[in-house]
C-alpha cells in the first residue's frame, strides 16, 4: 500500500503540471512552480534521490493532464465482415 506521503506528492505534482500547462497568470505560474518543487522535494526525500532525479524522471511535467490517457478500441464483426477503422492520430 502506498505511504499517505508519497500519494500526497504525487497528486501535488500532478495538480502542479495540470496547473501550469493551463495557466497564463504570471504570477499563478510562479505559485504552480512552488507547489511542483515542492512536490519533487518531497519525492527526493521519500525515494532518497538527488532532487536532480526526480525532476529528470519527469519528461513531460506541464505538458497535458497528468493522468493517465485512456484508450478504448472497439470490434465490429457483422456477416463474417470486420470494420477496419484508420486512427486519426497515426493512420494506422
Amino acid at each position: 500500500m502506498e505511504s499517505t506521503w508519497l500519494a500526497q506528492a504525487k497528486r501535488l505534482q500532478a495538480l502542479a503540471s495540470t496547473g501550469l500547462h493551463f495557466c497564463t497568470d504570471d504570477f499563478e505560474r510562479e505559485r504552480l512552480e512552488e507547489i511542483a518543487h515542492i512536490a519533487h522535494s518531497m519525492l527526493a526525500q521519500l525515494g532518497q534521490v538527488p532532487l536532480e532525479r526526480i525532476t529528470g524522471l519527469v519528461s513531460d511535467f506541464a505538458q497535458r493532464y497528468s493522468t493517465p490517457m485512456i484508450d478504448v478500441r472497439g470490434a465490429l464483426i457483422e456477416d463474417e465482415r470486420i470494420l477496419l477503422v484508420r486512427e486519426a492520430t497515426d493512420g494506422c
